[in-house]
């Protein structure tokens, strides 16, 4: 399949908890997305321009947050970090 920005793919055996969404793989938010969960994945995850997250974010391998973008919870990585321009997080930054 082959990326679209007009649509959205959620893997099977992915699971909606209270205040996370569990999946496996690597994760894309797209630019200006809003988020009410946090997500918890064994892949990296990869956050666009201008996006909000009201949860944590736990991935296993790298997590990059684009410019402008927001992370109201903790950001866990198992590999590296990337915060772009005046990306802000209002919890705390945890490295393996």
């Amino acid at each position: 399949m082959t990326f679209d920005r007009k649509t959205l793919v959620i893997p099977d055996k992915t699971y909606f908890e209270e205040q996370v969404i569990i999946t496996k793989g690597d994760v894309v938010i797209g630019d200006r997305s809003l988020l009410r969960f946090g997500l918890n994945t064994d892949g990296r995850i990869f956050v666009g321009e201008h996006a909000i997250i009201d949860g944590n974010l736990e991935a296993t391998n790298d997590v990059r947050v684009d410019i402008f973008s927001t992370i109201g919870g903790d950001i866990k990585s198992g590999g590296n970090v990337y915060l772009g321009e005046k990306a802000k997080n209002k919890g705390t930054l945890s490295l393996k």
